[in-house]
């Protein structure tokens, strides 16, 4: 028998949780980019976006964190970075 360490339990404890991925393939209706052709970024236009929603479903639902998938493979960061 094994006891599970003070963050495997405090994770345990959340129950439930939300993944997002959100990128330029719910767009183009696609699982990714085909032949890895990233499309034109002016199609990634979300400007009825509306993630005040998001997290009040969220909450709703009972959901304890979430995580939001900032890159992804079709080369879309949400992630800035200042080199």
């Amino acid at each position: 028998m094994f006891l599970l360490a003070p963050e495997q339990l405090f994770w345990q404890a959340q129950e439930l949780g939300v993944l997002v991925t959100f990128n330029m393939a719910t767009y183009i209706n696609s699982d990714g980019c085909p032949d890895q052709v990233v499309p034109n970024i002016s199609l990634f236009n979300p400007y009825l976006l509306n993630t005040d929603n998001w997290v009040q479903t969220m909450v709703d639902f009972g959901a304890q964190y979430a995580v939001i998938v900032a890159k992804v493979r079709i080369s879309l960061s949400f992630v800035c970075l200042d080199f």
